[in-house]
């Protein structure tokens, strides 16, 4: 598994991937806390930090989903589904793969 907080300059990182990785675990526990409007937020700021990462766009399209607001999910999607980031783990691919088949039936 990938590092949540690799240090500054591992991977070529730079301070705002760093700090977009920061709000991305945030979202995260946000997330699993049911508080999906504030994860929106700060997966929308890691996003604005760093828009090569496809998973802050996929995580705020699954936000989106949880609050049944199905339109926003698919407007976070392409957004997502664009990248072709090397530093998407293979994990975070599939669940890519899968959740853009979803999203094309709703």
């Amino acid at each position: 598994t990938c590092p949540t907080s690799p240090p500054m300059g591992c991977w070529g990182l730079t301070a705002a991937m760093a700090r977009a990785m920061d709000m991305k675990e945030a979202g995260n526990i946000q997330f699993k806390s049911k508080n999906y409007q504030q994860a929106i937020e700060l997966y929308s700021r890691a996003a604005a930090l760093d828009p090569s990462c496809a998973v802050y766009f996929c995580n705020r399209s699954a936000c989106y989903a949880a609050l049944s607001d199905w339109p926003g999910a698919r407007r976070s999607w392409p957004r997502a589904a664009a990248h072709r980031s090397p530093r998407l783990p293979p994990c975070d691919a599939t669940r890519m793969y899968l959740w853009r088949s979803f999203l094309a039936r709703c």
